[in-house]
């Protein structure tokens, strides 16, 4: 009969071994999931799998050999056999059972491990679903866009890639032709999307109730076309690159009603202030064109180092972008790129400016301030680390760049309309308790 000790032994290293096994399943889960696209067979998971095999092995010997003087005792067989599964095993399936691998005798002391694993701990996702042929009729939202933006709206998550390989293929079809990408759709066309194998796409995550109040309370306008709301600094635009919840998804959220709500153009995730959302396609098209045309007037408060000098009114230098680094910077290989300037208020050390972009370049205000030789407050991306620790002490936690006014035409009716956001006050307070210039 296997003594107490023996069986507590056991038991503990049986159950170590079952626990190395789910370790093993989730991690090898991760790498199938996040690394294959590269090549990535998991081999650090391997490594240290195997590593553990040979402590329990080592383990196992040196408590018969020390218990009986013999480790021969111990069905070395069995802990080959495992070590090799280990080593060279890629699917993980001979893994139920592991703690009673490593001994004969712990067979008789714990039960038959007769459980599946959780769906969740499955080394393969579930294979992707196959959706059906899809008739889908184009409405007054969809009038006049592109077909490839339109199947990148219908077919969440599916890569760009494949979108334009359908299309390529001529498996697309409007009105029962063929259709190319920058074809433009028109209200009652008939679009055929074919079967197309999907992965299951992951819901964004549930606006919090105070993150809902509080886009409410900042509605600066809204009718039945489109509205105008006061960012608040933090809050990124749109999920993606790591951010599952954004602006345009609590807002959808907060208007479920609504069949269509779309930026009309965008904010950097730390800058705050006034931002378009259509709500009719119809209305999108006609502010990127307004946009396009510089019908739109965008007015910026941006707080700078150093006293900015008068005869700077305009800044004009090319803006060169680094997908890579998410920097951009000047070139002339860059695009054309133009900001106004204007005075509004000097501090001792600091000088608050109106920024009106005739362009609209990512981080232009920013980078057009820097090349002026003048950095903005809070801007982690181009302002020197020392400048910004000492304008922390000063009470500035953030990039202190503020969209403060939006002036455009009403699509639906010609009205101009102005929109006004005030100064928020984590950089109106510590701003008013600088001495003036």
């Amino acid at each position: 009969m296997v003594d107490a000790a023996l069986a507590v032994f056991l038991k503990v290293l049986g159950n170590r071994a079952f626990a190395v096994e789910r370790v093993y399943q989730l991690d090898l889960r991760a790498i199938n999931r996040e690394e294959s696209s590269r090549g990535f067979g998991g081999g650090h998971v391997f490594c240290a799998i195997e590593r553990e095999a040979e402590i329990l092995q080592k383990t196992l010997d040196g408590f018969f050999k020390v218990r009986h003087g013999n480790s021969d005792m111990v069905e070395m067989g069995n802990h080959r056999r495992l070590n090799e599964r280990w080593k060279g095993h890629k699917g993980g399936r001979h893994f139920s059972g592991l703690g009673r691998l490593m001994h004969p005798l712990a067979a008789a002391i714990m039960p038959p491990m007769t459980e599946s694993p959780p769906e969740s701990l499955l080394l393969s996702p579930p294979p992707a679903a196959k959706t059906p042929v899809q008739l889908v009729t184009v409405d007054e939202n969809r009038d006049g866009q592109r077909i490839d933006n339109f199947l990148l709206s219908q077919l969440k998550g599916v890569p760009r890639t494949l979108i334009y390989r359908i299309l390529r293929k001529g498996e697309v079809r409007v009105n029962k032709g063929r259709a190319k990408p920058e074809q433009k759709l028109n209200l009652g066309d008939v679009v055929r999307i074919p079967p197309l194998h999907l992965p299951e796409a992951d819901a964004p995550p549930k606006a919090g109730n105070n993150l809902l109040a509080d886009l409410e309370a900042r509605i600066l306008y809204e009718d039945k076309q489109l509205l105008v709301i006061n960012k608040p600094a933090g809050l990124a635009v749109h999920g993606g690159s790591g951010i599952r919840l954004g602006l345009i998804e609590a807002l959808r959220q907060m208007r479920p009603q609504e069949k269509m709500l779309e930026l009309v153009h965008r904010l950097d995730r730390d800058t705050s202030g006034c931002i378009l959302i259509a709500k009719k396609r119809s209305t999108l098209t006609a502010l990127h064109d307004d946009l396009r045309e510089g019908r739109v007037d965008k007015r910026y408060l941006a707080l700078v180092h150093g006293r900015w000098p008068a005869r700077i009114k305009d800044v004009k230098v090319p803006l060169l972008k680094n997908e890579l680094a998410s920097m951009v910077r000047v070139s002339d290989n860059g695009k054309p790129s133009h900001t106004g300037f204007t005075i509004k208020q000097l501090f001792d050390g600091y000088t608050l400016l109106e920024a009106k972009p005739y362009t609209g370049r990512t981080h232009q205000i920013r980078v057009h301030a820097k090349h002026a030789g003048h950095s903005l407050v809070g801007d982690d991306k181009y302002t020197e680390r020392e400048k910004n620790d000492a304008s922390a002490k000063r009470g500035f936690k953030r990039l202190c760049l503020h969209a403060a006014c939006l002036t455009f035409t009403l699509p639906a009716s010609g009205e101009k309309m102005r929109c006004e956001a005030p100064l928020p006050d984590d950089i109106a307070v510590p701003m008013n308790a600088l001495c003036k210039g």
